[in-house]
């Protein structure tokens, strides 16, 4: 074994081992490079081994107290990692050991001081002392000239800060007691700090903490956390020159009320100010961000320019007990993937001012689909508003040009605003009389109330069917995110799905795809819903949408002549409809009603189409005889004039109505 310069001993990951050594042991290879031996049982190493040859030294979780007695001469080594050596109560004197450049000493819950020898490491980059809980003192002076990272997390009874390296890039003094900064305090390199949770009573109460800190600010800074500061009540002006900071995060400092104006930081993408509950308001600090946290804050709306936040992807209101309003106008925020304002008590209006158009909503929707493979974000949010019980949920759904993932209420019950209701998972069977399947996009809205879970998956199939026998069948998955626990109304949440099903992937013929009912049925996970209902988007249900608000159809059936027959109008009517028109219109809407509907249901079907808003100049209309009533002509609308004209055919009278539009 003399000659052995790598020895690593791993854990069984699949089952507990324990390794016993005989007291008497007392022996390593005098040659060894590598020594990785996690879970060592031994108190110290042996005293016959000597360490001049290590380059790295591994003994993560071991029962070690100390390393060696004295000095050892350590010029070879580069890592020492005692990670979770919680009975280690000192480190070796490391005065020789001049090459070395991380020293690893995380949960080293015994450690009480750092020897002094460590100021000597000019070659050491890396000192990481999270959570060394009993540490209470560092050197005086470390004045490490290769330095760049120091963690200090944890170190509960830690109350000075030395002065350290002028290099170091990344700081962290999360969950110290330190009393102050030293005031000659020079980090021109430092590109994060993160001061979270100081115990320190000087600094969390006394003067404005950003005092000594600004000499800290460097320009490099790119990552910046401070949180639970309750004498921070103003950030410095000297924030303007943090050119390339990236993430802000100010978090739980209840007495910051107002931030600096005119500063423009473009490198900003992620902001956070959660708990800060006085802070009213704040600047258009960048155009550039991804990411905005307000959650706790005394914020009473959104401001208006957040539109102007194109690559936003997180909004997230939670808790805000001044919110009155939430203005959001979804069309400019193309990357919006989740918008939260849960808990907001006086939050009574949301206006998500959504897409002008129906062919401006597709192509957001279309680019939402090719999110997936093509942007890192996706265009149709989630929008959570539980436990707000000021809201009205109709009211936000009338909004029916907005598009969303799904959207969240209190509520133990599914709304009117949902047409067609069922209690538990029953289906429901949905007629298509006034949906214009030749867009490619079938849309509708589920709603359903989900009871006590934290994460909800839920399936929405879809079997579209004809009266020929043809069929399609479609399903759409959602994932819920919510917090179960916080929710009240006895557990229960309104879950509002925006589903739109792509149509005609495969170029299928339009008579091909005439469906006049649709069978839907849902599935979730732990049977946690109680109730669902659905409301097609594309019907007539509201005037200004009458045929299925046909702006949205992108394929417009050209002009020509249509010829529908099938064997029920062949035994019911003995004859046929025929139905031409001299310019682009969306006659499909027309022509496949025959499919699904007695002749008798025709009438209305025409009112509509000729009231409607379609593009057309000429129509004709071919019905059998007995049907001598279609409809009256409208003397006070000269938009529209019937003419009556009797055909004679083979076997019956018919009638042609000359439709022309002035």
């Amino acid at each position: 074994m003399r000659n052995i310069r790598f020895l690593e001993i791993k854990k069984c990951p699949s089952k507990e081992v324990n390794l016993h050594l005989p007291e008497s042991f007392d022996y390593l290879p005098p040659k060894l490079k590598l020594l990785c031996w996690p879970d060592y049982p031994m108190r110290s190493m042996p005293t016959t081994f000597s360490p001049k040859n290590l380059i790295k030294i591994k003994m993560q979780f071991s029962k070690l107290e100390k390393l060696w007695e004295g000095v050892a001469s350590l010029t070879c080594l580069k890592e020492m990692d005692l990670y979770g050596c919680a009975y280690l109560k000192e480190i070796p004197d490391l005065a020789m050991a001049a090459n070395l450049e991380t020293l690893i000493l995380v949960f080293c819950v015994s450690l009480v001081k750092l020897s002094s020898s460590v100021q000597n490491l000019n070659k050491l980059t890396t000192l990481d002392m999270k959570f060394c809980m009993s540490l209470e003192t560092l050197p005086t002076f470390i004045n490490l000239k290769s330095l760049n990272y120091l963690d200090l997390k944890g170190c509960l009874q830690l109350r000075n800060l030395p002065e350290i390296s002028i290099k170091i890039s990344k700081l962290i003094l999360n969950d110290t007691a330190i009393e102050q900064i030293p005031c000659n305090l020079r980090l021109e390199n430092l590109v994060e700090l993160q001061m979270r949770n100081l115990m320190g009573e000087k600094l969390r109460k006394g003067v404005q903490p950003f005092m000594p800190l600004q000499a800290m600010l460097s320009p490099t800074l790119t990552k910046l956390q401070l949180e639970n500061m309750p004498s921070l009540v103003e950030l410095p002006s000297s924030f303007q020159n943090l050119n390339q900071l990236k993430y802000l995060h100010i978090q739980y400092c209840i007495n910051l009320e107002t931030l600096p104006t005119g500063i423009n930081l473009q490198s900003l993408v992620n902001l956070n100010f959660k708990g800060c509950s006085r802070l009213r308001s704040f600047p258009e600090i960048s155009t550039n961000i991804s990411s905005l946290d307000l959650d706790e804050t005394g914020i009473e709306e959104v401001p208006w320019w957040i539109e102007n936040f194109s690559n936003l992807g997180l909004l997230s209101m939670d808790r805000c007990s001044r919110l009155k309003c939430v203005s959001l106008h979804i069309s400019k925020l193309k990357h919006l993937k989740k918008a939260y304002s849960s808990d907001c008590g006086a939050l009574t209006r949301v206006d998500l001012s959504g897409y002008e158009s129906g062919v401006e909503m597709m192509e957001a929707d279309n680019m939402s689909k090719e999110a997936s493979s093509s942007l890192p974000d996706s265009c149709v949010p989630d929008l959570n508003f539980w436990n707000c019980f000021n809201l009205d949920p109709e009211t936000i759904l009338r909004q029916q040009s907005i598009i969303f993932n799904y959207m969240i209420f209190p509520g133990k019950e599914v709304p009117s605003y949902f047409t067609h209701r069922t209690t538990g998972i029953s289906s429901l069977t949905i007629p298509l009389l006034h949906v214009p399947l030749s867009q490619p996009i079938f849309r509708f809205r589920v709603g359903a109330v989900v009871t006590n879970n934290d994460e909800v998956h839920i399936k929405v199939k879809c079997e579209f069917k004809g009266i020929c026998g043809n069929s399609f069948d479609v399903c759409s998955d959602f994932y819920v995110y919510t917090n179960y626990k916080e929710v009240r109304e006895g557990g229960h949440m309104l879950t509002i799905l925006d589903c739109r099903i792509p149509l005609n992937e495969d170029n299928t013929p339009l008579a091909q795809r005439d469906y006049d009912h649709v069978d839907m049925q849902i599935d979730a996970s732990d049977d946690c819903i109680k109730g669902w209902g659905i409301r097609l988007l594309e019907d007539c249900s509201s005037p200004e949408n009458q045929l299925g608000n046909l702006i949205n159809i992108k394929g417009l059936v050209k002009s020509g002549d249509i010829n529908v027959e099938t064997e029920r109008s062949r035994k019911r009517m003995r004859g046929n409809t025929k139905i031409c028109c001299d310019v682009l219109m969306p006659i499909c809407k027309i022509t496949r009603y025959h499919f699904e509907s007695s002749i008798a249901n025709l009438e209305p079907e025409l009112d509509l189409f000729l009231t409607s808003s379609s593009i057309w100049t000429q129509c004709y209309v071919e019905l059998p005889f007995i049907f001598g009533h279609v409809f009256q002509a409208d003397e006070s609308n000269r938009d529209n004039e019937p003419e009556y004209v009797e055909k004679s055919g083979d076997r019956e009278k018919r009638k042609q109505i000359k439709i022309t539009r002035h």
